[in-house]
């Protein structure tokens, strides 16, 4: 009788442990296969644990993809997206760049041109005086201080912002420059967050400014120091091959179970439907409502109380043949982003550039208020009509334009849930510890630029923080 119920007993508890040890290898399931996404499986698998990456996008790199003219010659690209980077800011990008050996195209200079939306002229941007130089001089070193001071020495802010955010970084970037007497510098900030997308410095709270506008990022906006371009989309195409799991690409995850002890996944390949059991889950893009919500999660009262208020701006990137009288390696900037008030938030091209002199591909970006509907074809019609007044050499009269329709877009997209942030408000109510709480809730973890800001370094960051603070 003992012996028999030992084997019953034994026999349950062989049972039970295969279980356990299978639902213990089971994958981590990772959603996005972006900056966040590569790098949190990247790390992952070097603490030895296995992944799979759920991309529904046919290529990785998330928002940072490119055009290229070849097939065959990828070194004529044209970035829909990221462009450039430092050395200070990017660390843990410049790694991974070194990892995959991709080349730096070129470093860019701050010479520009100017062109009007409205009548179509082009001018050589205007020459700064001594005056004027060294006004700018002395903000930029001042503003470098007061970002070591409040921000820079403060450990608390990096990916998470766990040690919460200081009232004084709650408020507005206008109020914040205001209140520290700054004249110039408001001008910079604008050329370089409404030609990137960052939104408007009257609504933006100044911790995303500060974490974006790093000493050797203001310094690049300058001159002071260089900015470095690369295709973004060749590096994670690149590192993906690093990655020993499976990524599987044109898959949406279309619903996330986690009624269970385990999350399980469903998603569709081609015409199927499949299902994938996960130890845990990573959630590497913005979470948006709209966008958890699409990937079938059941969220919580808290995911809701905190997701649903999250911020996007509207931001479109394109590719236009134009004149091949376009001056090459120099940003040509809308007059409307050179003020102290930020442009219009429209859809009006704010910058193109035309990367190489081989090509007569032009990369153009396009930028809107948050959370304000300017649709796609709304967006890419402003950019024919645009375009069309400046597709000439910058010397030549405004007669010399050459014809430009729809037929000469490449390509035209609209990065989903572009800059996610807080509002002010949210930011003062601690909505950042409670962003920090739901991290693990139901083996579900956040990793995109909300962790910490909506560009390539921390996005990568904000993956290995993840790793590194939960695995």
């Amino acid at each position: 009788m003992r012996t028999t119920m030992f084997r019953l007993f034994a026999s349950s508890l062989f049972t039970f442990l295969l279980i356990a040890r299978a639902r213990a290898e089971n994958p981590v399931c990772i959603i996005g296969s972006g900056p966040s996404g590569l790098s949190a499986a990247y790390d992952l698998e070097a603490k030895n644990k296995s992944v799979i990456i759920f991309e529904k996008q046919a290529t990785v790199g998330g928002k940072c993809q490119a055009v290229y003219d070849s097939a065959s010659d990828s070194s004529i690209f044209h970035p829909l997206g990221a462009l450039f980077f430092t050395n200070d800011t990017y660390t843990q990008t410049r790694k991974i760049i070194d990892l995959v050996g991709q080349p730096i195209a070129f470093d860019l200079g701050t010479d520009e041109y100017i062109y009007s939306v409205v009548n179509g002229s082009i001018s050589a941007a205007a020459n700064v005086s001594t005056a004027e130089q060294l006004l700018i001089v002395e903000e930029i070193y001042r503003y470098i201080a007061l970002w070591e001071l409040e921000f820079g020495n403060n450990s608390g802010l990096g990916v998470g912002y766990t040690g919460g955010v200081p009232d004084g970084l709650t408020v507005t970037t206008e109020a914040w420059l205001e209140e520290n007497s700054f004249e110039i510098l408001p001008a910079i900030f604008i050329a370089g967050t409404a030609g990137f997308g960052y939104g408007d410095i009257r609504k933006t709270p100044i911790l995303y400014m500060l974490q974006y506008f790093q000493p050797d990022i203001i310094e690049a906006f300058v001159g002071l120091v260089e900015s470095h371009i690369i295709d973004f989309h060749a590096v994670f195409e690149k590192f993906s091959k690093y990655i020993e799991g499976t990524i599987k690409l044109s898959s949406p995850v279309t619903k996330i179970d986690r009624s269970g002890e385990y999350p399980i996944v469903t998603y569709t390949s081609g015409n199927s439907t499949e299902t994938q059991e996960c130890s845990d889950l990573i959630l590497a893009f913005p979470p948006t409502e709209s966008a958890l919500k699409s990937a079938g999660l059941d969220m919580t009262v808290n995911e809701t109380d905190i997701f649903s208020p999250v911020l996007t701006t509207n931001y479109f990137c394109g590719a236009v043949n134009m004149s091949s009288g376009v001056v090459d390696q120099m940003f040509y900037r809308s007059q409307s982003a050179l003020s102290l008030t930020p442009p219009p938030g429209y859809g009006e091209p704010i910058l193109y550039l035309k990367m190489f002199n081989d090509s007569d591909i032009v990369t153009t970006w396009s930028w809107g208020e948050e959370n304000q509907t300017v649709t796609l074809a709304e967006a890419e019609d402003l950019l024919v009509s645009t375009m069309a007044k400046v597709n000439r050499a910058p010397t030549a009269p405004i007669s010399a334009n050459e014809p430009l329709t729809a037929a000469d877009i490449v390509d035209f997209w609209e990065p989903v849930d572009y800059f996610p942030h807080f509002t002010s408000a949210q930011l003062a109510d601690g909505v950042y510890e409670k962003f920090d709480a739901l991290q693990g809730v139901n083996h579900t973890y956040f990793a995109s630029g909300l962790n910490g800001f909506e560009d390539v370094e921390f996005a990568v960051r904000a993956g290995q923080y993840i790793v590194s603070t939960y695995f």
